[in-house]
């Protein structure tokens, strides 16, 4: 991998950066209408239209539209309203079976429905890609966007219209930025590691694993302090104490923006950072 990232090394970074997003993208797009998997139908038929219809009514409780809490799919996805306002007219059934669904437009609305993930993770992938040259170099960069670009794994999971299509994007982006933060102390990566993290948690509540793992960062960040002095140590602290303080207000914030219930229910915030109703070990609900 170093080989091929090195063939690279006298071009900008845009450039190979552009060409593996590209190849993610030709490889994401395969069958892209082709194919449906479990649950998919609950998202595409019931969840992400209750979300918006939820805005639109102004029934703020019905944003909650699951447990995951899947809002960041329903942001994205929901774009495929605009080409197919009625997905569930798509299949005949009653409770026992499906009897007839119309293929052709099957096809379009499961375009429509995953065209936007796999484009949300491209732009993604070249934010962490821009992040790891950040921390690590330009090598490490391209080298780590060829590794993501071209494994099967997450390149199926962009495929489908499901919270962790997205989790692992933006649990990553969140990760690095606060890297990123601790290392160059930017104030920029306190506003961005805030809104990547509250997406995350929007996206899947095991999102909210980072908080501790940040607090652990933090920990890790004053043992590897060259100054070691009391009034250094304590002056670090503080100011991480604060960056992380900071962007999990940033984050509230975003959660709450885009998932208006729990403004009625202030307990479904609390289990979302706490990653999910039963909560961490570290943070027993």
């Amino acid at each position: 991998m170093h080989l091929i990232a090195s063939l690279f090394r006298k071009y900008p970074l845009s450039l190979p950066i552009g060409l593996i997003v590209a190849a993610y993208l030709f490889f994401g797009a395969q069958h892209l209408g082709r194919f449906i998997t479990a649950d998919e139908h609950y998202w595409i038929y019931e969840r992400i239209p209750a979300y918006w219809q939820a805005w639109e009514s102004g029934e703020w409780k019905k944003t909650a539209i699951n447990d995951k809490p899947g809002v960041s799919i329903a942001l994205l996805s929901g774009t495929g309203l605009l080409f197919e306002p009625d997905p569930a007219s798509l299949c005949s059934e009653d409770e026992f079976q499906i009897s007839t669904c119309d293929s052709g437009r099957a096809t379009a609305t499961l375009l429509a429905f995953r065209i936007p993930i796999l484009v949300a993770n491209a732009l993604l992938l070249i934010l962490i890609a821009w992040l790891l040259a950040r921390l690590y170099g330009r090598d490490t960069a391209i080298a780590a966007a060829l590794l993501i670009a071209f494994s099967p794994i997450l390149v199926g999971m962009t495929q489908i219209i499901n919270p962790d299509a997205l989790l692992w994007s933006f649990g990553t982006a969140a990760l690095l930025s606060f890297l990123a933060l601790l290392k160059l102390h930017e104030r920029k990566f306190v506003v961005l590691s805030g809104i990547l993290l509250g997406m995350a948690i929007l996206s899947k509540y095991t999102a909210s694993f980072l908080l501790p793992f940040f607090i652990f960062l933090i920990g890790t960040d004053i043992l590897f302090q060259r100054d070691t002095s009391p009034e250094n140590l304590r002056l670090i602290l503080r100011r991480n104490m604060l960056f992380f303080f900071s962007i999990l207000g940033i984050s509230t914030l975003v959660i709450a923006l885009f998932l208006p219930a729990i403004w009625l229910k202030p307990s479904l915030l609390a289990d979302l950072l706490a990653g999910g109703e039963a909560g961490f070990p570290i943070f027993p609900m």
